[in-house]
């Protein structure tokens, strides 16, 4: 491992489930694991930090916190091997749902998909958690 290690978690505010995206693996930062706990299931991929398309999913955390009023229909990021899809969408109170799929291996071995609550005051953080995380894997190489 290069540095590290390093760390950005998301926690469910409703049941307790979290999302940890960890740069620990051996391979970092070419690849990073990310960790899903949800009531009954524990599981862990790791995900490609390749991006050519110049889409980090920091972005999204990013434009969530600008747009933290709400939004209309879905904000989305996936990774590039399709390891890890996040959806994320808000209601008129203000209640963040992101939708995690979470994959193992390609062809995939296996697939879940969990959904995390946060709050809109909570964006703003959560945006620059990602962003350390994110500058982390870019600046490691």
């Amino acid at each position: 491992m290069k540095g590290g290690p390093y760390e950005f978690r998301i926690r469910s505010v409703t049941d307790g489930a979290s999302l940890r995206f960890v740069g620990e693996s051996p391979d970092w930062p070419e690849y990073f694991w990310v960790e899903l706990q949800a009531a009954g299931l524990e599981c862990r991929s790791r995900v490609s930090a390749y991006e050519p398309r110049d889409v980090r999913f920091s972005d999204l955390f990013r434009d969530m916190a600008t747009a933290w009023k709400g939004w209309k229909g879905e904000q989305t990021w996936e990774s590039l091997e399709g390891e890890l899809s996040l959806a994320s969408t808000m209601d008129a109170l203000g209640h963040v749902t992101i939708r995690v799929v979470l994959a193992d291996g390609l062809p995939y071995r296996w697939k879940v998909v969990a959904e995390l609550q946060t709050e809109s005051g909570a964006l703003e953080r959560l945006a620059k958690e990602a962003e350390a995380f994110q500058h982390a894997l870019e600046t490691a190489a």
